[in-house]
């Protein structure tokens, strides 16, 4: 089941579990969890007089959630951990800066993120399955790992992705991600490198990272200054293992970013 497809959620989800107690101008709210599973050190720190708990961080790095609370959309009640108010009309809408689903953070948000992050620690332990994932799964398991090691992620939905398959956000800046997961020995092309490099330009992102896990054409690196470096990296199949690989020892408290985590991204690329 592919649960990023906000149409078929939003009747699934009941508004009259939101209200408003605190009189709230924006309406009706309900309150979200503001916390992630895993160990995720750019988002461990106190918050409203609290630490996450133990194996878990906070959803969103320290700039993004003091963004959040002067716009009033983080609160805490006097015991408990601080919690994310999510309005009852954003049902039909996505959050200004996530453009995310606001049905696929309110229906299944753990079972999603529990299985998309099994499926990222399972590749990082045995790379020999890579060429079992299902496409979407290998998507999902990518969105986990790059979220586990500190951006904040958007998977896109299948049908709708826009050229891309993945918007990581870091700070201020913005990177898009492409994956292509075919059997081998199908490789991707030029013309494929080249539309994301046009989306990539289109919607004035930072830079752009595609990664094929059957790897690319010869005719494509034997042109590769050719087809905006400077806005396109190109990972293949170790790139992929490498991420999940990253991740798993981020989870496992044995790794820490020693570089920006965006020289992170683009490390062993081409």
């Amino acid at each position: 089941m592919d649960f990023t497809g906000a149409d078929t959620m939003t009747s699934a989800i009941d508004a009259n579990l939101y209200s408003n107690p605190d009189s709230d101008p924006s309406g009706p709210w309900l309150a979200s969890d503001l916390t992630v599973t895993g160990i995720r050190p750019l988002q461990i720190f106190e918050l409203l007089g609290s630490f996450p708990p133990t194996g878990r961080s906070w959803r969103y790095t320290r700039d993004r959630t003091e963004v959040l609370i002067e716009e009033e959309r983080i609160a805490a009640k006097p015991r408990g951990l601080p919690f994310l108010k999510r309005y009852v009309h954003e049902l039909a809408q996505t959050l200004p800066h996530e453009k995310e689903s606001a049905t696929e953070l309110l229906a299944f948000p753990d079972i999603i993120r529990d299985f998309s992050a099994s499926l990222a620690k399972r590749l990082a332990v045995c790379p020999g399955d890579l060429s079992n994932f299902e496409w979407r799964d290998l998507e999902r398991a990518l969105a986990a790992a790059f979220e586990g090691i500190g951006f904040q992620t958007r998977l896109t939905r299948p049908a709708k992705d826009g050229g891309f398959d993945i918007e990581l956000y870091l700070g201020a800046k913005i990177y898009l991600v492409e994956v292509k997961h075919w059997s081998a020995p199908s490789q991707v092309g030029i013309g494929m490198v080249t539309h994301f490099a046009e989306v990539v330009a289109m919607r004035a992102s930072d830079r752009g990272l595609f990664l094929s896990s059957s790897g690319f054409r010869n005719s494509l690196l034997s042109q590769r200054m050719e087809i905006a470096p400077a806005q396109v990296a190109l990972g293949d199949g170790r790139k992929i293992i490498g991420l999940c690989q990253r991740y798993l020892e981020s989870v496992q408290g044995v790794w820490q970013p020693a570089t920006d985590l965006s020289e992170l991204l683009f490390l062993d690329t081409f």
